[in-house]
């Protein structure tokens, strides 16, 4: 049904734990991957290395709580060194 839609040029992709090709190979379709839990932040190396990916967002409130965290305002720093 997505690749059927001419002005999708993009699917953003919840809950990125993993390599997400497979979704690209399907539809063609740019991808902005969105991290939410720390098995997703441990496997940032192979969702960046994806097919297609644009962007990598973290959703931070999700991420927090599976960091260990607890609810309420957060804020989270990534720090990454330069390549």
């Amino acid at each position: 049904m997505i690749i059927k839609l001419k002005n999708v040029n993009c699917i953003v992709v919840p809950k990125a734990e993993r390599d997400i090709s497979l979704l690209y190979r399907a539809t063609g379709k740019g991808l902005i991957a969105i991290v939410w839990t720390a098995k997703g932040l441990l496997r940032l190396e192979d969702i960046a290395a994806s097919e297609s990916v644009e962007a990598i967002a973290l959703g931070t409130a999700d991420l927090a709580l599976s960091l260990g965290g607890s609810r309420g305002r957060t804020r989270i720093t990534l720090m990454l060194e330069p390549s």
